[in-house]
Order: C-alpha cells, then sequence, then structure tokens
C-alpha cells in the first residue's frame, strides 16, 4: 500500500479508500448510514477516507458484503490523480 505524506503527515492510499469515497460522493450511502449498517462509528469511516486508518481484514470483508468494496482492494495502491486541465 503506498503512504504518501499530506500536511506533514503521512497518509495511507488505497483503491478501496478510492471506492469509498466514489461510494459517498454523489452519495449512494450517507456516511452516518453505512457506518451504521456496518456497526461502527461515523468517525472510523472517516477516518478512512481521510487515509488515517483502513478497515481490519473482518471490516473489509463486510464492506465488501455491504457495499460492493472488495476486500483486496484495501491493499491495493490507489491510482494517481488525475492531472487537472484548465
Amino acid at each position: 500500500m503506498a503512504r504518501r505524506k499530506k500536511k506533514g503527515r503521512e497518509v495511507l492510499a488505497s483503491a478501496g479508500r478510492v471506492r469509498l469515497a466514489e461510494l459517498l460522493t454523489p452519495p449512494q450511502w450517507t456516511q452516518v448510514g453505512l457506518a451504521t449498517e456496518l456497526g461502527v462509528t461515523g468517525a472510523a469511516v472517516g477516518s478512512w477516507l481521510r487515509r488515517e486508518s483502513r478497515p481490519s481484514e473482518a471490516m473489509r470483508a463486510k464492506l465488501e458484503r455491504v457495499a460492493g468494496i472488495p476486500a483486496a482492494s484495501w491493499n491495493e495502491d490507489a491510482p494517481a490523480p488525475a492531472a487537472q486541465v484548465a
């Protein structure tokens, strides 16, 4: 998994986090709704989105069942951000 710096701190970058962000923008789920369905806090989901942590193996399996995010995607490097065209 790639580690990147964000405002002086290391962040975890994974394809799973990218897929989670896509799922919540525009929201198919709300962050709180997904957290409730998973049995975790909204803060836990927020931490995954901010790349501060990643879900446990058990939670990755649950995310795959509930939201369709492959468990293995949390171990894959996230794609590089697309360049902005002016």
